[in-house]
């Protein structure tokens, strides 16, 4: 059973992506680099102190959006039946997280424009090694090894990668799609890998 979200959670979270929102606006604008946090600061009618209270960086603020996707997909994956295979499990959570109402397709969108305009920005998302962390703990779990297991890794690798994979080309498609229909791609290939 869920926890019921308080009133002070439930601004500190409206607030939280009303900042996101309107950073995203400003690096699509003035691009990422020429962004300050004082600009968003201000842009969002908040204190300095104010932004970081929410967050500690910009930098944060490119990472927020892919991590909660991320958190929503390893909550959902760990619902998943223990004897059903780690890949199917992780198809599975990702179909799910591909339907969900509250992902703002369109700010995802924006958020891989941004990445994919600004040199810095790749260096900071490429490079964030807690988007696999979560990853990780969640296949050790299930397999009931340590984060350091060699197998663990190479899954969590396989499966950091289809999701980046599958990101990206949900953000380079022309067409309309969602994120189910790339999900089920990206696992399809992944299901074909062993014929």
């Amino acid at each position: 059973m869920m926890d019921k979200e308080t009133i002070r959670q439930r601004r500190r979270r409206i607030l939280s992506r009303e900042i996101e929102e309107i950073a995203i606006a400003l690096f699509i604008e003035n691009g990422y680099d020429n962004v300050t946090t004082s600009e968003i600061a201000s842009a969002a009618d908040i204190s300095n102190r104010t932004f970081f209270r929410y967050f500690p960086s910009k930098e944060a603020i490119l990472i927020s959006i892919p991590h909660r996707i991320l958190d929503k997909m390893c909550a959902a994956f760990e619902t998943r039946p223990q004897d059903e295979t780690i890949m199917r499990s992780w198809r599975a959570a990702a179909m799910e997280i591909g339907k969900l109402n509250d992902i703002d397709s369109n700010l995802v969108k924006k958020l891989l424009f941004i990445v994919n305009d600004s040199p810095s920005s790749i260096y900071k998302m490429q490079n964030f090694q807690s988007f696999k962390e979560p990853i990780v703990n969640i296949i050790a779990k299930r397999l009931n090894t340590d984060k350091f297991d060699l197998e663990t890794n190479i899954i969590a690798a396989v499966v950091h990668s289809a999701l980046s994979s599958a990101i990206s080309l949900y953000a380079n498609t022309s067409e309309e799609t969602d994120f189910a229909a790339v999900f089920s791609k990206v696992f399809d290939i992944l299901d074909n890998l062993h014929s």
